[in-house]
């Protein structure tokens, strides 16, 4: 995040577990540094690091590949069941609550690409997923100029 004139790192931003953990190379006592009394540079760096503190959603998953999905439980009774519509199909996936996350597994309930929502009601969206093919299919293989020679004459039609 920051460094010395020289390159060296001055405040280092590290990512454990679901958090991240922030280091300086000097202690921020005023007799040490004067970063804490330079608030146009402290005040901001601060509010940086809240920010980047939040979950790193993810914008697609991969049909057969994504099985498990994490998404915000929004607490209440072990009764409640999440589901997942997409443009045409509807479907409930298996689901674990775990702490503050709900996980789901679709296991393969997901056949098309596109958007889904995950609801506990009709019309109540807790969180939104997109879902691609896989880009396996779009890796054109070709033959080189001696594959091209050695390749089987096309049939007549």
């Amino acid at each position: 995040m920051l460094s010395f004139r020289d390159g060296g790192p001055y405040l280092t931003k590290f990512k454990t577990g679901k958090g991240r953990l922030y280091v300086c190379a000097s202690p921020l006592a005023e007799e040490y540094n004067n970063l804490v009394s330079n608030g146009e540079v402290f005040i901001p760096m601060l509010y940086k690091m809240a920010i980047s503190a939040g979950n790193d959603l993810r914008i697609a998953y991969t049909i057969g590949r994504d099985e498990l999905l994490e998404a915000r439980h929004q607490g209440g009774g072990a009764e409640m069941v999440y589901k997942m519509k997409g443009q045409e199909e509807e479907f409930i996936p298996e689901q674990r609550v775990v702490g503050n996350s709900v996980y789901l597994d679709v296991n393969g309930q997901v056949r098309e690409a596109g958007h889904y929502q995950l609801f506990l009601q009709p019309g109540e969206t807790v969180q939104e997923f997109s879902f691609n093919y896989d880009r396996k299919e779009s890796q054109l293989e070709y033959f080189d100029a001696e594959g091209l020679e050695n390749s089987p004459a096309p049939l007549p039609t």
